[in-house]
């Protein structure tokens, strides 16, 4: 178990430093930054209230699911953040380009990454028409942690499961108390 374990967190420095220094291109240099934003508290908080107050009723839906998602999946990685304690990649790996982010507490698993997958897979669920695109935003914010130095990929992975695991999860619960055959009870 232990040589696999090695094995795992050798894959992880090794595709750590191909993103963030052997794709490192100026255009990248300007968007990630940008991109990473996408899964900030601040956006996902500001998107699924703004959804809330929309005249639109699946909006409305969406706005709900994805909060208590974002609440639910935020509490578990609070509590599995502080159990794993693993640190930043530039505190344990040299060479890393950190681009100024500001690092707090610990790197697994990635926060932003949670939270985009959150949002994004509760969107998808409702708009089948945009969950393409949702699901690449939140891949892209993923992908981004990585880039800019702040997260290992599997941090990354793990993050992207929670997120998507937990709207799959609130999807269900809420859908039985929401859905009467197929009307909306929200109004």
């Amino acid at each position: 178990m232990a040589k696999a374990f090695r094995y795992i967190l050798q894959g992880d420095e090794t595709i750590f430093h191909f993103i963030n220094s052997k794709v490192k291109c100026r255009i990248l240099d300007v968007l990630m930054p940008i991109v990473t934003h996408l899964g900030s508290a601040c956006f996902t908080i500001v998107f699924a209230l703004a959804a809330l107050y929309t005249y639109w009723k699946t909006e409305r839906v969406i706005a709900v699911y994805a909060a208590t998602s974002l609440a639910s999946s935020h509490i578990i990685i609070h509590f599995i953040k502080k159990a794993v304690d693993r640190p930043r990649p530039n505190i344990t790996l040299s060479n890393v380009h950190t681009f100024n982010i500001p690092l707090y507490n610990y790197s697994f698993p990635s926060g932003h990454t949670t939270a985009a997958f959150s949002v994004a897979v509760s969107a998808a669920f409702l708009l089948p028409a945009f969950a393409t695109i949702a699901i690449i935003l939140a891949a892209l914010v993923g992908f981004s942690r990585i880039y800019l130095g702040v997260h290992y990929p599997t941090d990354v992975i793990i993050g992207a499961f929670i997120g998507s695991t937990t709207a799959m999860f609130v999807k269900s619960i809420l859908d039985y108390y929401f859905y009467t055959g197929s009307s909306i009870i929200i109004t």
